[in-house]
């Protein structure tokens, strides 16, 4: 999850930037490295297809809102929440799946023990009588809010479709805009140092990409346009998530 918060920010932000530092001139613009694969690049940067499920998304809710008007549109909004999250296997259908949310298990055990805590804390303030009859411990976590199941919920009800019963299975039948993903690697995952497939046996003590300079160099802050600096080498990425230079 937050992988796909600086995803954003990077594609958001970023893209356009990327794009006007690159010249004409540059050799990688027009062309892939041999197979290329929009699918296999997408599975590596699954927030990739993310980005395709929520896009879609919310032109579908903005188009349902301007036909049916603020008013029935918010109530109808309300409603398809309150049903989705009532229902945990439409949750954890949506929420476990790797390109619509890409959240696990141990997540979301966690974020349910926090919100029980919570919940069973505040309980235990109202047993007592209100907060200066209960304990400081009991009072600061009643306090707290359920910071891991209201990120699972905003993940989940990003991708809500209004007025759709299942929004998972909808989704899935979406076709991959592969166009848009091969893009997205020429104008910014390329000179970024993104891995654009997996590594082969050969290849799996080739140098981690963190310990070359470009790393550093890219690392230092968000650089503006101007002294952005490409990063020209081609990586792959093992099944560890370490993304490993290919010798050229």
């Amino acid at each position: 999850m937050k992988k796909l918060h600086q995803y954003m920010m990077i594609l958001l932000a970023g893209v356009l930037g990327a794009c006007s530092s690159m010249s004409v001139d540059d050799p990688y613009v027009d062309s892939y490295p041999a197979g290329f694969s929009a699918l296999e690049y997408m599975s590596l940067h699954p927030e990739l297809r993310m980005m395709q499920y929520r896009d879609y998304v919310s032109d579908y809710n903005t188009q349902l809102k301007e036909n049916l008007g603020d008013a029935a549109y918010n109530a109808q909004k309300s409603t398809d929440e309150a049903n989705l999250l009532a229902n945990t296997e439409a949750m954890q259908a949506i929420y476990f799946d790797k390109y619509m949310a890409g959240g696990t298990p141990e997540q979301w055990a966690a974020a349910l023990q926090e919100k029980a805590e919570i919940e069973a804390a505040k309980a235990a303030v109202e047993a007592a009588g209100g907060p200066t009859m209960a304990d400081s411990v009991t009072n600061a976590i009643a306090g707290k809010k359920p910071k891991l199941w209201n990120t699972i919920v905003s993940y989940v009800t990003a991708v809500n479709l209004v007025g759709v019963d299942n929004d998972f299975v909808v989704l899935s039948a979406l076709p991959v805009d592969e166009d848009v993903i091969s893009q997205q690697f020429l104008m910014f995952g390329r000179t970024h140092g993104w891995a654009y497939r997996a590594c082969r046996p050969d290849e799996l003590a080739n140098v981690n990409r963190v310990d070359l300079p470009i790393y550093k160099q890219q690392a230092e802050g968000v650089q503006k346009a101007e002294n952005f600096v490409a990063d020209t080498n081609l990586y792959c990425q093992d099944e560890a998530g370490t993304v490993r230079v290919i010798a050229q």
